[in-house]
Order: C-alpha cells, then structure tokens, then sequence
C-alpha cells in the first residue's frame, strides 16, 4: 500500500470514528463521512467496499490501542503481580474512555442485523479470534514469569490455561455491563476501582 493510500485510510479512520461515536453506526452513512473528509464518496468507495467495512476496521483498530495501551502498563511494572494487576486495570480503564463509543452504540447492537453481529466468516471475526489468541498467551506469559519468579505457585501451571480464560472474560464482562448499562448511569471511577482491587486480590490470592 502506498502512502498517500495509507493516509487516506488513515483519514477515513479517523472521521468515521468520531462520526461513529457521535451518531452511532447506523445512523453515519457513506455520505457523511466522505463530507467529514471534503472528499466525494467515490474516492471512499475506491478503498472501502461499504460502511460496514469502516465499521470493520474502526472496531479493531480501536481493539488494538487497548492492546498496545495495556501492554505499555504491564512491562513498565516489575512484578507478576503488579503485571496482573496493570492489566486488568488498564483494559477496564481504555474500555471506559471509549465509555461514548459503547454507548451510543448499545442502540445499535439491539437494532443490527444479527448476521451483521455475529456471522462467523467476517473479517472482524478473523482479527478478533487473533487478537483473542494473542491475550491469552499473553497473560500466560504474566503466569509463567510469575511461576520462576516464584511469586506463584507451580500448581497454577495446571490451571493457566483456564485462568487466562477467566481473567479476559472478567474484564469483557466488566466492559459489556458499561456498553449495555440501560439506565445510562456509570459508576463512579471510586467504586468501580473498589471491584476491581477485590478482583484482582483474590486472583492474585488463588496464583500463590
């Protein structure tokens, strides 16, 4: 890809986030994003077959800086449990600045079209199993280090897998329940921290 190609896309991703924020997905046609940009729709119909293709890549790039993010929070801490610790941490708190995004989006998740949602051959199904994969063994690799670092017990090494599981699914948990709050009301950061800290002892209490 070239870069002019690199930076129209880079352009485009940049609008349609923030038109997807703003109004939601169904709400942000074709036409408001290549009007967001001042350029006509067949230059955006040149790099993106539809909007669903942006939508596409607006959602895992938007995956992706959390992972960046989290995994700048996790090296920059020497311990496996302050590795956890950062983790889960960090994951919540880039899901919460996207707090917006998930928000107006709620509407937009009942009102899809459910093969929109979940067809399994999509190219954001494809990414996100990666992405998916990727965190578990990353976490693994928190487990292993603490393991020879002797903060954790060998034992744990028979559960990682699983453990690894849990952590993620916890912390999808924790972000779903915001993106789906129905009375609209966010917990104060104070409270939310008070579950996580209770979450993360007795995680670290069940590796030693």
């Amino acid at each position: 890809m070239s870069e002019k190609d690199e930076k129209i896309r880079a352009e485009v991703f940049t609008v349609a986030q923030k038109l997807f924020q703003k109004y939601g997905f169904s709400k942000t046609t074709m036409e408001d994003i290549a009007k967001a940009m001042g350029r006509g729709k067949s230059t955006l119909y040149y790099y993106y077959k539809s909007k669903e293709e942006i939508f596409d890549e607006v959602i895992i790039r938007e995956a992706k800086e959390i992972q960046h993010k989290t995994r700048e929070a996790v090296e920059a801490v020497p311990s496996a449990e302050e590795k956890i610790a950062a983790y889960i941490q960090t994951s919540y708190n880039s899901a919460r600045e996207r707090i917006l995004f998930y928000r107006v989006m709620k509407e937009d998740l009942f009102n899809m079209d459910a093969d929109f949602i979940f067809q399994t051959k999509t190219f954001r199904k494809v990414v996100f199993d990666q992405l998916n994969a990727q965190e578990l063994e990353y976490i693994k690799g928190i487990i292993q280090y603490g393991i020879d670092r002797k903060e954790f017990t060998s034992e744990t090494l028979k559960i990682i897998d699983t453990t690894a599981y849990i952590i993620i699914s916890t912390i999808r948990s924790i972000a779903f329940s915001i993106a789906m709050d129905l009375t609209n009301e966010v917990e104060s950061p104070d409270h939310v921290e008070d579950k996580l800290d209770v979450l993360i002892h007795l995680l670290i209490k069940g590796l030693k």
